[in-house]
Parts: structure tokens; C-alpha cells; sequence
């Protein structure tokens, strides 16, 4: 389903702002952005100041933690309307986890053991 990791990682991003806009979440335009940070997409951003900008607004914890409660809500409502949506989470997931993605730190916290298939979980 997903060819590439940058559309794995839309399909993330795509999920938590449209959750945040639903429980009228802000997030700022540095929040925003570093959803895309990565190491290994041509497509990220490459902005060196980026994680010492959106530091200076919102510790990491308290941001990571506001993602974790909007992938978390997301996920549970998808799946609740959608059967086939679990699969699509597991698939872009996958596909994310061959790259070095700043989103996977959130996505395996908040939504790992529900995405890893239970045979490759950690006891």
C-alpha cells in the first residue's frame, strides 16, 4: 500500500493534524514542521534550528506526549470506523520503520505493540 516512506510518514502526519483539528489542538508551524523531520527522506526538512526553535516553545516530553494522546485518539477512532484501517496503520508503520523517522519515537510509543505484529514484540 505504501511505496515509499515519505508516504508512510504523510499518512502519520495526515493522521495527527486531522485529529487535532477535530479536538481543536493548536500546533504551531515548528510543531508542524518537525513531524517531518527525518535523516534519511530527501523530503524532510532541513532546517538545523528547527529542533532548538520548537525547544524553546514546548519541552520534548510535553510535545511528544501531545502527539502520542492525538495518534492514540486517532488510531482508536479509525479503527472503530474502519476495519481495514488497523492494517493500513501496521502497514505504514512498516514501511516508516525502514528509515530514520523523528515520528517513529512518538508512533512506537503510542501505538507500537498495536502495530508490530505479536511476533516480533519484545517480552
Amino acid at each position: 500500500m505504501f511505496r515509499t516512506q515519505s508516504e508512510a510518514r504523510w499518512f502519520f502526519e495526515q493522521r495527527i493534524l486531522e485529529q487535532a483539528d477535530a479536538e481543536r489542538v493548536l500546533l504551531s508551524p515548528d510543531e508542524r514542521l518537525m513531524l517531518r523531520w527525518s535523516e534519511s527522506e530527501p523530503d524532510s526538512v532541513a532546517d538545523p534550528a528547527l529542533a532548538a526553535r520548537l525547544a524553546s516553545q514546548i519541552s520534548d516530553d510535553e510535545y511528544e506526549q501531545k502527539l502520542e494522546g492525538l495518534l492514540t485518539r486517532s488510531y482508536a477512532a479509525n479503527v472503530a470506523r474502519d476495519p481495514m484501517a488497523k492494517k493500513r496503520w501496521a502497514d505504514a508503520f512498516r514501511m516508516l520503520n525502514h528509515g530514520d523517522h523523528y515520528l517513529l519515537i512518538v508512533i512506537d510509543r503510542a501505538l507500537g505493540r498495536q502495530l508490530t505484529p505479536w511476533w516480533k514484540l519484545r517480552w
